[in-house]
């Protein structure tokens, strides 16, 4: 099944944020690409304890 980038977006958007906010609206993904059924994205993250932080988002983000 395909999916649009709105919908990854939506579903995203859903996972909170250390600190406040979302994976959506804190403007931390990038290179999102939909193959079909499948979603590949990157996390951007400036500080690295951000970064680290961001790590167990992960599996949040591969679960929805």
């Amino acid at each position: 099944m395909t999916v649009s980038r709105d919908e990854v977006m939506a579903v995203l958007a859903q996972v909170a944020t250390p600190g406040g906010g979302d994976l959506g609206s804190r403007d931390l993904i990038s290179a999102l690409a939909i193959d079909g059924g499948t979603v590949r994205l990157v996390f951007e993250a400036a500080p690295p304890e951000e970064a680290r932080a961001l790590a167990v988002l992960r599996q949040a983000a591969e679960a929805a």
